[in-house]
């Protein structure tokens, strides 16, 4: 499986990130900033994502909504 873009709304300090057009002949993705910049995050998303779909899998429940939002009124988005 090739990511080919990534979209990420009220999930941990990214409020509205969008990121597209990552080439699928790429063999290695860098991330570069500095501390507190979010490159865990993006990690975490794709944890987030993996145990949603482990476990929607495994129970038949969808799992997605309320975990690691910003604010309680917000509804988090990971694409």
């Amino acid at each position: 499986m090739r990511i080919t873009s990534i979209q990420l709304t009220n999930f941990k300090r990214f409020t509205d990130l969008i990121i597209k057009d990552i080439p699928t002949a790429s063999k290695l993705v860098l991330l570069i900033g500095s501390n507190g910049s979010g490159k865990s995050s993006l990690f975490d998303a794709f944890e987030y994502i993996n145990r949603a779909i482990k476990r929607e899998a495994l129970s038949g429940y969808e799992v997605l909504d309320g975990y690691f939002k910003k604010k309680k009124d917000l509804d988090v988005f990971v694409k």
